[in-house]
């Protein structure tokens, strides 16, 4: 696999670091409820998948990969997201959309470091 399942570990673990105000408090060690491994649960998976979940829960590796993306956010989007309590969602909507039209620089009003 090109994606190293401990380096994408340990990019979900930063999420509290780097995103404190949304995920301080979140304990990505516990694994979420709606993710299972057990063969027998019920799930929603399509029939396609579903006749081969035996196949695809015997790779050990593609289970820990598929287990550390459900943990990961969107660092862009829940970055953005943490700014709004601070800066509403109209102005940053307004920000966003200078930034894409006339680039960074053509933000007078963005917070320093939010958009890097």
């Amino acid at each position: 696999m090109n994606t190293s399942v401990a380096g994408l570990n340990d990019e979900v673990a930063s999420q509290t670091t780097r995103i404190p105000s949304m995920y301080g408090r979140v304990d990505f060690s516990i694994t979420p409820e709606r993710f299972t491994v057990e063969p027998d649960a019920q799930t929603e998976l399509t029939p396609e998948y579903s006749q081969r979940r035996p196949e695809l829960l015997a790779d050990a590796e593609l289970v820990a990969l598929i287990k550390a993306y459900t943990m990961h956010g969107d660092p862009v989007a829940d970055a953005y997201a943490a700014l709004i309590p601070q800066h509403g969602f109209h102005p940053l909507v307004t920000m966003l959309k200078e930034a894409c039209d006339h680039g960074l620089e053509g933000v007078p009003s963005a917070p320093e470091g939010s958009f890097g």
